[in-house]
């Protein structure tokens, strides 16, 4: 749906979008899912040229992966998730100096969340999270051509750690029957206390200058690099024109990061066949970036459910599977 869920929320995912909607939940549910985003041709092409033992070109080095996980277990009044994100991205800058490099950033989640109805109008919801998190990164230059210079080269993997405490808060309000808002601030009152790091230096073993390698044994020395968690704040609206069709807008404010930016989400969700099969479209702005797209498709049968998504943007294209179960 694009993203655009703040003001639906309501299933075993709600922790994850607004914490307030897991009071919509009719039952106990237990969901697991798993995501991917990158482009399979350049990781292909990357995979093609290293068994070749030749140098990947430029074009299919730079790039960006993500990969994330969920699990959960929620009732309408309580839950417990746990879910996380690890992104890869490859660098190949000749201007920079940079035969290859990477930057890897992983966080993960444990979430508790409680809930509860103010009135007929209005409900709270609240996530307690403790986040763990990582950040390394590497930076191999290119081997240099002039044997006076063996002697100065460098290539580095640093890495650090960090844990701390996040709180969501959220609030779903029924301005009509048929028409929702919500309010989401992630990763509020954040604390993420980094751990001394490491960067390991390592130099060049030219004792075949034919057969240039780096040496097996590294100096090392410490490393800092502060982790910051994105904080976003989401305002939503979901609009029921018919039992079986929602039609979802949020606006999304992100913060504390390197791109901070207002992101628009719209979605839609028709349902069919008493329930039993959902099609969901919608779209999303990106800063600096066209428009992104979304489709998906959702199956309901008794306890058993399942969803599949696909997104694609200028990142390049997700795919997202979950399964849940109810009782």
């Amino acid at each position: 749906m694009g993203g655009a869920y703040t003001a639906v929320a309501d299933d075993v995912y709600a922790p994850y979008w607004n914490p307030a909607g897991i009071v919509q939940t009719p039952h106990f549910g237990f969901t697991f899912g798993a995501g991917y985003q990158g482009n399979l041709e350049k990781l292909s092409n990357v995979e093609d040229a290293i068994s070749n033992e030749q140098m990947p070109n430029q074009e299919d080095m730079n790039q960006s992966y993500l990969l994330n996980a969920y699990i959960g277990f929620t009732t309408r009044y309580f839950a417990l998730s746990s879910y996380g994100d690890f992104q890869l991205k490859t660098i190949m800058d000749d201007t920079k100096n940079i035969a290859a490099g990477t930057n890897l950033t992983g966080e993960g989640y444990g979430v508790a969340t409680i809930a509860f109805v103010a009135n007929e109008y209005l409900a709270i919801g609240i996530n307690f999270k403790k986040v763990v998190a990582a950040y390394g990164e590497v930076s191999l230059p290119p081997f240099p051509t002039d044997a006076s210079k063996f002697s100065t080269y460098q290539a580095t993997v640093s890495y650090n750690t960090g844990t701390g405490t996040a709180f969501d808060l959220g609030t779903l309000v029924r301005l009509t029957p048929d028409l929702t808002m919500g309010l989401v601030a992630h990763n509020v009152f954040s604390q993420i206390n980094s751990e001394a790091g490491t960067t390991n230096t390592y130099s060049l073993d030219y004792s075949d200058s034919n057969n240039l390698k780096l040496t097996d044994n590294p100096t090392s020395s410490p490393f800092s690099h502060s982790i910051e968690l994105p904080k976003t704040y989401d305002l939503g609206l979901a609009y029921r024109p018919f039992e079986t069709t929602t039609l979802a807008a949020d606006i999304e404010s992100i913060n504390n990061t390197s791109d901070d930016q207002i992101r628009i989400h719209l979605g839609m969700e028709q349902t069919a066949l008493w329930d039993v099969i959902a099609l969901r479209l919608g779209c999303f702005t990106n800063k600096g970036a066209s428009m992104g797209y979304t489709a998906g498709l959702g199956f309901q049968l008794w306890a058993l459910g399942t969803n599949l998504a696909y997104v694609k943007d200028e990142e390049g294209q997700t795919y997202l599977g979950t399964c849940d179960i109810y009782f």
